[in-house]
């Protein structure tokens, strides 16, 4: 599957975030198993979503999959995803804002789906 394109940047990811205060300002180090669960909700999207997603660390230990449009700010998704499998969400379309929280159990539900949707403007794709 595509998630096998993105291991490099989850591995770049790991060593750019592996020691505390990686960010300058008293970062955790990214987490382990928060990567290993970002693959799996990574793996349960289709390569058309997987292939849009930019990886990041949160200061917590979380990964971050961030979805947005061509000018950055318009449309944006931003899932947080912990070791334990909590997706924690926000975005915005435009001048409309959302926010939301759920737990991974091996698919992502079609709210999160939809909000992807929605920053690419893309109807109904599989």
């Amino acid at each position: 599957m595509c998630v096998e394109i993105l291991e490099a940047e989850f591995q770049e990811l790991y060593e750019e975030c592996k020691e505390s205060n990686w960010d300058g300002y008293n970062a955790l180090p990214v987490n382990k198993d928060a990567i290993e669960m970002a693959k799996k909700v990574l793996q349960s999207f289709s390569a058309l979503y997987i292939m849009r997603a930019d990886l990041g660390a949160h200061p917590d230990g979380e990964v971050c999959l961030s979805f947005s449009d061509i000018n950055g700010y318009e449309k944006s998704f931003m899932i947080s995803v912990s070791p334990e499998g909590r997706l924690s969400y926000c975005g915005n379309v435009g001048d409309k804002f959302f926010n939301g929280e759920e737990m991974f159990d091996g698919t992502v539900s079609e709210n999160i789906i939809d909000h992807i949707k929605n920053v690419y403007s893309i109807k109904d794709v599989e």
